[in-house]
């Protein structure tokens, strides 16, 4: 009878305590951003902080006009402050917005290229440690302000901005055009000490139909209508610091020797007609192998890369089909790729002095035992004079639908 009296006063206890959580907060009374831009001012010691937050009721299924809401519109609004921090600035801004602002379903961090020559050091900290953004969120470098595009972002075919952005950090999985660039990443790269980082490059739409550009980064594009915003290209870290720009030619072979290319299109001149250019995919056969020696003076490193390739678009006549002629197509895509990744390393050694292919974390980083001995070999410092050499093995698997090119009957 006791334990039965016992249990019956707990239960009545329980049923007398308040149910939920202390500070939980409806959904529909939080203000969600799904994307932070960050710009300079003339006072190193300020940024100006973007924030760009949906509007529910303008959603896909939201209100009674489903997407646009019942009057039409943007299904997000942007508002900007100034502010020492992104914590001061989210703070500050409550002031102005009716609804408690979370981070929780921020997508992306855009950063003008002027924050990014400065540092991302202060931001790293702030980032790492803010509890409510996601370490996975895309992060970009803006050539221009970042306010100003993320003012002009609207989507064609995603009514949903947390969709959009997310489709965007994985884009490249199938173009090879850019990077795949997070927190994580960035924050990865300046704490290693063997590595640098890369981030991806975005930009409202400037290129025109008058123009010619085989490098572009985003920004550059020769076209016209469709989305105003372009991400191509990546931006150079050295340590916490843009260095430099990418466009998409580099940017293709980085990803190769970094063994982040999966599949992806690749153009190159027809080794047997020049005038014309021939379209392939080219997939990656094995990851990079990377042979490194620490006891030469400088460094050697070999990197091997080993690809397949799919001939899809041809104006010629010539017919690759044939044996002689394969051969002479995967010398011709050996030889192009060996030489854009050599003129990229050079680059990288030379201008940047940033380790973009990760060497030190992927190779060197192995020939020690111990966290000083690694540390005392000082990588960033040998990393510039390092004798790295690339060479690739590429088979052509593949020549599409129809095997011989298309002739006219007289």
């Amino acid at each position: 009878m006791k334990n039965k009296a016992v249990s019956i006063l707990l239960i009545l206890l329980a049923l007398l305590l308040p149910s939920g959580c202390w500070d939980r907060r409806e959904l529909e009374e939080q203000a969600y951003v799904v994307a932070v831009g960050i710009d300079t001012t003339d006072d190193p010691e300020y940024n100006i902080y973007t924030y760009q937050i949906v509007i529910p009721s303008k959603l896909i299924g939201g209100g009674e006009g489903g997407a646009g809401g019942a009057e039409g519109g943007k299904s997000h609004f942007e508002t900007s402050i100034r502010a020492r921090t992104m914590f001061t600035a989210q703070d500050t801004l409550q002031a102005t917005v009716s609804r408690r602002i979370t981070l929780l379903q921020c997508r992306a961090l855009l950063v003008s290229e002027a924050v990014a020559r400065r540092g991302m050091l202060p931001a790293i900290r702030v980032l790492t440690r803010t509890p409510e953004l996601r370490r996975t969120l895309l992060l970009a470098v803006v050539p221009g302000k970042a306010m100003d595009l993320l003012n002009k972002v609207e989507p064609k075919l995603q009514d949903n901005l947390n969709k959009y952005y997310e489709e965007l950090t994985f884009a490249n999985e199938y173009t090879g055009f850019t990077t795949i660039s997070t927190i994580n990443t960035l924050a990865k790269a300046v704490e290693s000490g063997g590595e640098d980082a890369v981030i991806t490059l975005t930009a409202l739409k400037g290129g025109t139909l008058d123009e010619t550009v085989s490098n572009a980064q985003a920004g550059e594009l020769p076209r016209a209508k469709g989305e105003n915003q372009e991400f191509l290209g990546v931006a150079v870290f050295h340590n916490d610091k843009m260095v430099g720009k990418l466009g998409k030619l580099e940017t293709e072979v980085l990803n190769m020797l970094n063994g982040d290319w999966h599949v992806g299109p690749y153009t190159i001149k027809d080794p047997m007609e020049p005038q014309f250019d021939l379209g392939l995919f080219l997939y990656e056969n094995r990851r990079p192998e990377l042979d490194v020696d620490t006891a030469t003076d400088p460094v050697t490193v070999n990197i091997m890369l080993r690809m397949n390739a799919r001939l899809v678009s041809q104006f010629g006549k010539t017919d690759y089909t044939l044996a002689e002629n394969k051969t002479r197509l995967e010398q011709a895509l050996k030889q192009t790729v060996e030489e854009r990744c050599q003129r990229l390393v050079e680059r990288a050694q030379g201008e940047f002095k940033a380790d973009v292919f990760k060497i030190g974390n992927r190779a060197v980083k192995k020939q020690f035992l111990t966290w000083p001995e690694w540390r005392d070999f000082d990588w960033e410092e040998k990393f510039p004079q390092a004798d790295i050499r690339v060479s690739a093995e590429i088979q052509v698997m593949w020549f599409g639908t129809q095997r011989a090119p298309t002739e006219v009957i007289h």
